[in-house]
């Protein structure tokens, strides 16, 4: 079965809850917690993911996004040591894993990447590079030095950063990157929904991924139970 990840938006503390407590009955793998999704997903307050922890921690995976402000991925030094004290204290609190990334001009931050893959693997969390590797200059080339840095997963919808364009339409890189490194996860994000899905997974058959998904399962703003489970039971 291909596992599923949800995204959710953890501006505000009441509705976190609401969407992880949706995700979780609705029988999702992993829940992605991000703030400000309309800044492409920041690292979200602790106090929201404490709560978050506290009511479907052990019962589905919970990973949060280490990600400062939002605009490219050349982080300075006083944003990575934010961003690695960000992740000590998620790790702090229970969380399963991070979602994290950060470039050097087009390339790897292989210093800053080793520097939290390291820590995050200590301390025995999933770590995720996110969608920075779509602002790669030479994506497989990459892959690699992520492999070096302990990242287990890579987020990925196959298209540049910034395109437009959606998961399917990068269908034939994500295949180029999972034939090349047979071992890493490949989690497809990217306009993921239950329309395209079964197109997703017939295509990426036999390799290592899973999905993601945000808005295609969103109601009145709101993750949705009923969209949630609709798209499990496709993966299954």
């Amino acid at each position: 079965m291909t596992q599923v990840e949800i995204c959710i938006d953890c501006s505000n503390p009441a509705d976190a809850l609401i969407s992880a407590t949706a995700a979780e009955a609705a029988g999702a793998h992993r829940i992605e917690c991000c703030a400000s999704m309309d800044e492409g997903g920041l690292t979200p307050d602790s106090e929201i993911i404490q709560n978050i922890v506290d009511a479907v921690g052990g019962r589905i995976d919970i990973l949060v996004m280490i990600r400062p402000r939002s605009g490219d991925f050349n982080f300075s030094r006083s944003e990575r040591l934010t961003m690695l004290t960000s992740a000590e204290e998620m790790i702090a609190l229970g969380v399963d894993g991070i979602v994290v990334g950060s470039l050097d001009n087009g390339e790897i931050d292989e210093t800053f990447c080793e520097e939290i893959g390291t820590f995050s693997s200590y301390n025995g969390v999933l770590t995720t590079f996110h969608r920075a590797f779509d602002a790669l200059d030479n994506p497989i080339d990459a892959l690699q030095a992520l492999t070096d840095c302990r990242f287990q997963r890579i987020l990925t919808s196959g298209n540049l950063w910034l395109s437009g364009k959606n998961a399917t339409e990068g269908i034939q890189e994500i295949q180029n990157y999972a034939a090349a490194f047979p071992k890493m996860e490949f989690v497809i994000g990217g306009g993921v929904s239950e329309t395209n899905a079964p197109a997703l997974l017939e295509a990426l058959a036999g390799h290592r991924i899973s999905l993601h998904a945000y808005s295609s399962v969103l109601e009145n703003g709101l993750t949705s139970r009923d969209k949630v489970e609709a798209l499990v039971n496709l993966a299954r």
